[in-house]
């Protein structure tokens, strides 16, 4: 019989949420590098704004899902979002 607690479906969901969107996120930054090159402005604008998205589906699943939203939010807020 395995040991330990049995894992909510709802981590699994936002866990997998997470994952992909990080995925997206690098994605979307590795394509900034291409079009912009490294230490541009525009480059800069790209990268932010693909993490802003990023936490903000993370926010979304964590609603999604039942889970906390305390981190995505203060990140977006690090970011200049205001949190949303």
């Amino acid at each position: 019989m395995p040991l330990g607690f049995p894992i909510d479906p709802g981590l699994n969901a936002y866990a997998a949420a997470r994952a992909t969107s990080e995925g997206t996120r690098q994605s979307d930054v590795g394509a900034a590098l291409v079009t912009h090159g490294a230490g541009t402005a525009a480059y800069a604008a790209a990268v932010k704004a693909a993490d802003i998205a990023h936490h903000r589906r993370i926010a979304s699943s964590a609603l999604t899902n039942g889970i906390r939203t305390d981190g995505p939010n203060l990140a977006l807020r690090f970011l200049g979002t205001g949190g949303t």
